[in-house]
């Protein structure tokens, strides 16, 4: 991990539970894939170690991640994630299609085609942030642990 890695991964860990995430910390793990491994890693970890553990965790590992996998073999989730490139390339397309459309529509005569057709538009962009922000919201908060735990104060 290089020290800007580090950096940020300092910064995410020194925030308080439900501290929202400063822009540049955000950025930094939408395009950091070993950052967001990690901190999903510590997720997993927190939640696992929440339950009562029957195995015996051996204290060689050196990561959270080999931990994990040791005290439950299938901790790790399968990766259906959208990449934030395709994400990019699919905004900027649903983009181009709405600006085309504006060009061909200007020779159209039919006001209430048009208009539905932007509605269609709209509704689809609106669908498209909404499924971004939705898949990739453990990035821009870090969640709360409501449920209280036996024996804490």
């Amino acid at each position: 991990m290089n020290k800007k890695c580090e950096f940020y991964m300092d910064s995410y860990l020194s925030l308080d539970k439900g501290e929202r995430v400063p822009l540049k910390l955000t950025a930094h793990l939408l395009f950091c894939p070993e950052c967001r491994r990690q901190i999903k890693a510590m997720s997993r970890a927190r939640k696992i170690t929440a339950q009562a553990l029957d195995i015996p965790v051996p204290l060689e590992s050196d990561t959270i991640a080999k931990v994990l996998e040791q005290i439950i073999p299938q901790a790790e989730p399968k990766n259906n994630r959208v990449k934030l490139p395709q994400w990019i390339i699919t905004g900027i397309l649903l983009l181009v299609c709405v600006v085309a459309f504006g060009f061909i529509a200007q020779s159209s005569s039919n006001k209430l085609i048009i208009f539905y057709a932007y509605m269609f538009f709209a509704a689809g962009i609106s669908a498209y942030c909404a499924l971004f922000v939705g898949t990739n919201l453990d990035f821009f908060v870090k969640k709360i642990s409501t449920k209280k735990h036996a024996g804490r104060a």
